[in-house]
């Protein structure tokens, strides 16, 4: 007479078998590898992060030009990571090379034609980054406060009293 084949053993308290015990782990360490694999390509940023120096916080010294910053400064700007960086000075080297223009960001535009791999800069980064760019071309004065609409310099009005001429 043969012996019946030993099945799994009573189930446990919570109502998991060993064979379940076992995918159930294999899954949940799945899903770590995954989540792992996702940060180290796409490491967590703060939008504005704060750095403390000396018990003062230490913030951007100014408005950065595209034009002259190298990899680091930019990717010390909110929503820029180093690969984003790194691809704007590339492309800034390359066209300042075939074109003999050093000066290749004059706009917002020319900064959106910069491609990261196969996909370009977002909309809503490019705004996120406008505010701590300074660009040869693009406007930089308020027409308002609080109106969030930029004019360009030649057209902010003279802030000097106008003196009236003595007779």
């Amino acid at each position: 007479m043969t012996q019946p084949l030993p099945t799994d053993p009573p189930e446990s308290a919570w109502g998991f078998t060993r064979t379940h015990r076992i995918g159930i782990a294999m899954l949940a360490g799945m899903l770590l590898v995954l989540l792992g694999i996702g940060y180290l390509r796409h490491p967590a940023r703060l939008d504005d992060p704060v750095v403390i120096v000396d018990g003062k916080p230490l913030g951007l010294d100014g408005r950065i030009d595209p034009n002259t910053a190298d990899v680091v400064s930019l990717s010390r700007l909110p929503h820029v990571s180093q690969d984003m960086a790194l691809a704007i000075v590339r492309y800034r080297s390359d066209q300042a090379t075939s074109t003999g223009d050093p000066v290749v960001y004059r706009t917002m535009a020319d900064i959106a034609r910069v491609k990261i791999g196969t996909r370009s800069i977002s909309k809503a980064t490019l705004d996120g980054i406008r505010p701590y760019l300074k660009l040869v071309d693009e406007p930089t004065t308020p027409a308002k406060p609080g109106s969030g609409k930029l004019i360009p310099p030649q057209l902010v009005p003279d802030t000097q009293p106008v003196e009236p001429d003595a007779d």
